[in-house]
């Protein structure tokens, strides 16, 4: 048989035939209590209970968070969206290169040309652009780059259709594709 008390911890159970009886009182975060009681044929037993409060420890919940900067706000929705091709640092580490150079080697469409000692993007009649924290670089070498370990997202997009439209407008808006390199905040 099962009995709910009432708000101020009364219960009543009628009729019930003699006998012996376990009563067990339970209640969320209380350690259960039981007796047990002998009825006779036609009389009223009272009795009374105290719960302890359970002494059940939870295991430790530990919550991380990091802030983003605006910037990689921006990054993590392009990549979410999957428009053009990204390393997050984390891809970024694990490739564990010692260059850019390196890095935009794993893309595809771009192949980066060493001349001299010094790589630059391929002369393309539609050379790709490259921004560093949102800043456009004139220069097209890449070997002046930050480095890898300094970067916390790299994304490529190779051609117009797909670049964001806020880094689509430089060079006459005549841009093959775009490399935008972020760098982790304080760097």
């Amino acid at each position: 048989m099962r009995v709910t008390t009432l708000r101020n911890g009364r219960f009543r159970m009628l009729g019930l035939p003699a006998g012996s009886y376990e009563i067990i009182v339970q209640r969320l975060g209380f350690a259960p209590a039981a007796t047990t009681l002998e009825v006779t044929g036609g009389d009223t037993v009272r009795t009374a209970f105290t719960l302890d409060l359970a002494g059940t420890m939870l295991d430790t919940l530990v919550v991380t968070a990091q802030r983003r900067s605006a910037r990689m706000t921006e990054f993590e929705q392009r990549r979410h969206l999957g428009i053009g091709q990204s390393l997050n640092e984390e891809q970024i580490e694990k490739r564990n290169v010692v260059t850019v150079t390196d890095l935009l080697g794993g893309f595809l469409g771009v192949t980066p040309v060493m001349t001299n000692r010094r790589a630059d993007m391929p002369n393309r009649p539609c050379p790709m652009q490259i921004f560093v924290d949102g800043v456009h670089l004139a220069s097209r070498r890449v070997d002046g780059l930050p480095s890898p370990k300094q970067l916390s997202g790299i994304e490529v997009f190779t051609s117009i259709a797909s670049v964001p439209p806020q880094y689509g407008t430089f060079d006459g808006g005549s841009t093959c594709g775009v490399i935008l390199l972020w760098t982790k905040d304080g760097t």
